[in-house]
């Protein structure tokens, strides 16, 4: 049974290589973002991985144009709100506190409107969640009508980028990357077995013609 820790070998160098060409591809990742990394009035631009936002400073909770909570990311001077995504988005959902309602619209990498969603406003201190599912959400930018303060948190989406940083509340393996490195190594076993296999067919061929008459 010389085939056998051959085998073994086999399947441990093939299930290797692969899961490295897996994990080198860069896995998805579903990030939270939380806006309280950073001090009052710092503008976010790219601290985050996979986004890129323009509009946005770190809320102070003191109004005047830096956001009415602490810990959220804020509209500058009461402008809008738009964040540029590293690939493309399927859902982005998050929180938000708006006096006067917000307007969100999710734009295609063409710069095709996508999807538009009006939200109402939130009473007092409450807030409340959002979701877009515009199908492949390039940007997105965050509006009211009338140019009054709004405040957004726990923005979620898939980070395709290898590495990540600021505040991530959560990072969890994509179920289709499991499931292809999954299918990956259980082929990669089936190699093994071949070439086992045939390293054994070889040997006994050997041996028979070793003991052929000369």
């Amino acid at each position: 049974m010389k085939f056998f820790p051959g085998f073994v070998r086999n399947w441990m160098k093939a299930g290797a290589a692969l899961a490295g060409v897996v994990l080198s591809a860069g896995v998805a990742h579903a990030t939270t973002i939380d806006f309280g990394t950073y001090a009052a009035g710092t503008q976010i631009t790219t601290q985050y991985a996979g986004v890129s936002i323009t509009g946005g400073v770190a809320a102070d909770g003191n109004g005047g144009g830096n956001g009415q909570y602490a810990g959220t990311l804020a509209n500058k001077s009461n402008a809008g709100v738009q964040m540029s995504f590293a690939s493309l988005q399927s859902t982005v959902t998050g929180s938000y506190m708006a006096s006067q309602g917000l307007t969100i619209a999710a734009y295609g990498a063409a710069g095709n409107l996508l999807e538009t969603v009006i939200l109402e406003a939130t009473p007092g201190q409450s807030s409340s969640t959002w979701s877009v599912s515009g199908g492949s959400i390039a940007n997105l930018s965050f509006m009211t009508a009338s140019g009054a303060s709004f405040d957004l948190n726990h923005v979620s989406f898939n980070d395709t980028q290898a590495g990540s940083s600021g505040t991530v509340a959560a990072q969890t393996s994509e179920p289709g990357t499991l499931l292809l490195m999954g299918t990956g190594l259980f082929g990669a076993a089936g190699l093994g077995i071949c070439r086992a296999a045939w390293a054994r067919r070889s040997e006994v061929s050997e041996i028979g013609d070793e003991g052929l008459p000369a």
